[in-house]
């Protein structure tokens, strides 16, 4: 499915972070945080706010995170 994408989906595995703020882990937590809620329109990727809870939020910034192990 990532094949048909356009603009492709980004590697959360092995690719650097891009359009986040890693200035401390906590401020990138937040700022994915925040860029999950707001969406990045440019990348073809919606927002989240209103359709997620801050709980489910929090959830989706650890298991990228995890990811990342």
């Amino acid at each position: 499915m990532a094949k048909l994408m356009n603009p492709p989906p980004r590697g959360l595995v092995n690719e650097p972070w891009r359009y986040l703020d890693a200035s401390s882990p906590e401020r990138l937590r937040e700022s994915m945080a925040g860029l999950l809620r707001k969406g990045l329109p440019q990348a073809g990727m919606p927002g989240l706010t209103g359709q997620v809870t801050d709980a489910e939020v929090a959830q989706l910034v650890q298991f990228v995170f995890d990811l990342r192990q």
